[in-house]
Protein backbone atom coordinates (compact mmCIF):
# COMPACT_ATOMS: atom_id res chain seq x y z
CA UNK A 1 0.00 0.00 0.00
CA UNK A 2 1.27 3.75 -0.37
CA UNK A 3 1.59 4.14 3.43
CA UNK A 4 3.84 1.14 3.74
CA UNK A 5 6.38 2.34 0.64
CA UNK A 6 8.38 5.41 -0.46
CA UNK A 7 6.02 5.01 -3.53
CA UNK A 8 3.60 3.21 -5.39
CA UNK A 9 4.79 1.47 -8.21
CA UNK A 10 4.07 -2.22 -8.30
CA UNK A 11 7.36 -2.89 -9.05
CA UNK A 12 7.56 -6.71 -8.34
CA UNK A 13 10.63 -9.40 -8.22
CA UNK A 14 11.04 -11.98 -10.53
CA UNK A 15 8.27 -14.70 -10.24
CA UNK A 16 9.22 -17.94 -8.86
CA UNK A 17 9.95 -20.78 -11.07
CA UNK A 18 9.64 -22.15 -14.47
CA UNK A 19 8.34 -20.48 -17.44
CA UNK A 20 5.53 -22.83 -17.10
CA UNK A 21 4.29 -21.88 -13.61
CA UNK A 22 2.52 -19.11 -13.77
CA UNK A 23 -1.41 -19.20 -13.94
CA UNK A 24 -1.38 -17.63 -17.50
CA UNK A 25 0.66 -20.63 -18.57
CA UNK A 26 -1.31 -22.96 -17.26
CA UNK A 27 -4.35 -21.69 -18.77
CA UNK A 28 -2.42 -21.86 -22.00
CA UNK A 29 -1.33 -25.17 -21.35
CA UNK A 30 -5.35 -26.20 -20.80
CA UNK A 31 -5.82 -24.67 -23.96
CA UNK A 32 -3.18 -26.97 -26.03
CA UNK A 33 -4.78 -29.92 -24.00
CA UNK A 34 -8.24 -28.94 -25.41
CA UNK A 35 -6.78 -28.57 -29.09
CA UNK A 36 -4.60 -31.69 -28.90
CA UNK A 37 -7.56 -33.33 -28.38
CA UNK A 38 -10.16 -31.90 -30.61
CA UNK A 39 -10.28 -34.87 -33.57
CA UNK A 40 -11.94 -34.18 -37.03
CA UNK A 41 -15.25 -34.50 -37.55
CA UNK A 42 -15.74 -33.11 -33.53
CA UNK A 43 -18.32 -29.77 -33.67
CA UNK A 44 -16.54 -26.32 -34.39
CA UNK A 45 -15.10 -24.72 -31.19
CA UNK A 46 -14.49 -21.57 -29.63
CA UNK A 47 -11.69 -21.31 -26.93
CA UNK A 48 -11.16 -18.27 -25.07
CA UNK A 49 -8.36 -17.99 -23.44
CA UNK A 50 -8.02 -14.57 -21.44
CA UNK A 51 -4.76 -13.89 -19.76
CA UNK A 52 -4.16 -11.51 -16.69
CA UNK A 53 -0.47 -10.37 -18.60
CA UNK A 54 0.92 -7.90 -19.05
CA UNK A 55 -0.53 -6.45 -15.75
CA UNK A 56 0.64 -4.89 -12.50
CA UNK A 57 2.00 -5.79 -10.29
CA UNK A 58 5.22 -5.56 -13.15
CA UNK A 59 6.83 -9.19 -12.69
CA UNK A 60 7.52 -12.06 -14.99
CA UNK A 61 9.95 -15.52 -14.72
CA UNK A 62 13.11 -15.10 -15.80
CA UNK A 63 14.44 -14.59 -18.87
CA UNK A 64 11.57 -12.64 -19.19
CA UNK A 65 11.81 -10.37 -16.01
CA UNK A 66 15.14 -9.10 -17.08
CA UNK A 67 15.45 -9.07 -20.64
CA UNK A 68 15.29 -5.65 -21.49
CA UNK A 69 18.14 -3.32 -20.07
CA UNK A 70 17.11 0.42 -18.36
CA UNK A 71 19.73 1.95 -20.68
CA UNK A 72 18.71 0.67 -23.58
CA UNK A 73 15.23 1.94 -23.72
CA UNK A 74 13.87 4.58 -25.41
CA UNK A 75 13.65 8.11 -23.49
CA UNK A 76 9.95 7.77 -21.41
CA UNK A 77 7.68 10.23 -21.98
CA UNK A 78 8.17 13.06 -18.57
CA UNK A 79 5.70 14.05 -16.00
CA UNK A 80 4.70 17.39 -16.08
CA UNK A 81 3.81 18.04 -20.21
CA UNK A 82 1.74 21.15 -20.51
CA UNK A 83 -1.93 20.00 -21.62
CA UNK A 84 -2.10 16.75 -19.98
CA UNK A 85 -4.90 16.85 -17.00
CA UNK A 86 -4.64 17.46 -13.49
CA UNK A 87 -5.81 13.61 -12.87
CA UNK A 88 -1.62 12.74 -13.70
CA UNK A 89 -0.37 15.13 -11.14
CA UNK A 90 -2.84 13.82 -8.44
CA UNK A 91 -2.21 10.57 -8.69
CA UNK A 92 1.60 10.95 -9.11
CA UNK A 93 1.02 12.66 -5.44
CA UNK A 94 -1.76 10.34 -3.89
CA UNK A 95 0.81 7.50 -5.14
CA UNK A 96 3.92 9.28 -4.00
CA UNK A 97 5.24 8.47 -7.15
CA UNK A 98 6.57 12.08 -7.40
CA UNK A 99 9.04 10.80 -5.51
CA UNK A 100 10.33 8.33 -7.67
CA UNK A 101 13.41 9.17 -10.06
CA UNK A 102 13.26 8.10 -13.72
CA UNK A 103 15.69 4.84 -13.02
CA UNK A 104 12.63 3.40 -11.49
CA UNK A 105 10.36 4.28 -14.50
CA UNK A 106 12.70 2.74 -16.72
CA UNK A 107 12.20 -0.29 -14.73
CA UNK A 108 9.28 -0.22 -14.67
CA UNK A 109 8.93 -0.26 -18.50
CA UNK A 110 11.96 -2.58 -19.20
CA UNK A 111 9.83 -4.97 -17.29
CA UNK A 112 6.75 -4.47 -18.71
CA UNK A 113 8.34 -5.16 -21.99
CA UNK A 114 9.46 -8.21 -21.00
CA UNK A 115 5.75 -9.13 -19.43
CA UNK A 116 4.48 -8.35 -23.28
CA UNK A 117 7.45 -10.75 -24.76
CA UNK A 118 6.52 -13.63 -22.39
CA UNK A 119 2.96 -13.07 -23.21
CA UNK A 120 4.75 -13.45 -26.92
CA UNK A 121 5.95 -16.25 -25.77
CA UNK A 122 3.11 -17.95 -24.92
CA UNK A 123 1.33 -16.95 -27.83
CA UNK A 124 4.31 -18.84 -30.16
CA UNK A 125 3.53 -22.11 -28.05
CA UNK A 126 -0.19 -21.52 -28.91
CA UNK A 127 0.57 -21.00 -32.66
CA UNK A 128 2.65 -24.10 -32.85
CA UNK A 129 0.14 -26.54 -31.28
CA UNK A 130 -2.14 -25.14 -33.97
CA UNK A 131 0.42 -25.77 -36.37
CA UNK A 132 1.07 -29.35 -34.99
CA UNK A 133 -2.55 -30.22 -35.03
CA UNK A 134 -3.36 -28.96 -38.37
CA UNK A 135 -5.81 -26.90 -36.36
CA UNK A 136 -4.07 -23.66 -38.30
CA UNK A 137 -5.68 -24.03 -41.55
CA UNK A 138 -9.39 -23.74 -40.25
CA UNK A 139 -9.02 -21.99 -36.96
CA UNK A 140 -9.90 -18.18 -37.10
CA UNK A 141 -7.14 -16.84 -34.08
CA UNK A 142 -8.20 -13.41 -32.68
CA UNK A 143 -6.07 -12.21 -30.11
CA UNK A 144 -7.10 -8.51 -28.61
CA UNK A 145 -5.72 -6.34 -25.47
CA UNK A 146 -8.44 -4.70 -22.82
CA UNK A 147 -5.88 -1.57 -22.63
CA UNK A 148 -2.25 -0.76 -22.29
CA UNK A 149 -0.14 0.44 -19.56
CA UNK A 150 1.34 3.81 -18.71
CA UNK A 151 4.31 1.55 -17.47
CA UNK A 152 6.14 4.66 -16.36
CA UNK A 153 5.70 7.03 -19.12
CA UNK A 154 4.48 10.30 -17.49
CA UNK A 155 5.98 9.40 -14.26
CA UNK A 156 2.67 7.10 -14.02
CA UNK A 157 1.87 2.86 -13.54
CA UNK A 158 -0.57 0.80 -14.40
CA UNK A 159 -3.59 3.25 -16.00
CA UNK A 160 -6.54 5.03 -14.77
CA UNK A 161 -10.02 4.35 -16.72
CA UNK A 162 -10.38 8.15 -17.43
CA UNK A 163 -7.06 8.75 -19.16
CA UNK A 164 -7.18 8.38 -22.54
CA UNK A 165 -3.32 8.45 -24.08
CA UNK A 166 -2.17 6.39 -26.63
CA UNK A 167 -0.10 4.31 -24.15
CA UNK A 168 -3.74 3.18 -22.59
CA UNK A 169 -5.63 3.25 -25.56
CA UNK A 170 -2.88 1.79 -28.59
CA UNK A 171 -3.89 -1.51 -28.15
CA UNK A 172 -3.02 -5.02 -29.99
CA UNK A 173 -6.52 -6.53 -32.47
CA UNK A 174 -4.43 -9.53 -34.50
CA UNK A 175 -7.45 -11.55 -36.62
CA UNK A 176 -5.69 -14.65 -38.20
CA UNK A 177 -8.35 -15.73 -40.76
CA UNK A 178 -7.71 -19.06 -42.43
CA UNK A 179 -7.50 -17.77 -46.38
CA UNK A 180 -6.84 -14.14 -45.13
CA UNK A 181 -4.77 -11.57 -46.43
CA UNK A 182 -1.56 -11.50 -44.76
CA UNK A 183 0.28 -8.41 -43.37
CA UNK A 184 -3.09 -5.67 -43.34
CA UNK A 185 -2.52 -3.47 -41.18
CA UNK A 186 -4.76 -0.67 -39.89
Amino acid sequence: TPEQAPYWTFLSKPFPGALEDTADMRNVRSGIRFLREHRPGDPPFFLYLPLSMPHPPYGAPQPFHSMYANETLPPLRPPGLAGKPDLYSLIRQYRRLDQAGDDTFRQVQAIYLGMNSYVDWMLGELLQCLDETGLAENTTLIIASDHGDWAGDYGLVEKWPSAVDDTLTRVPLLVRVPGGTAGHAV
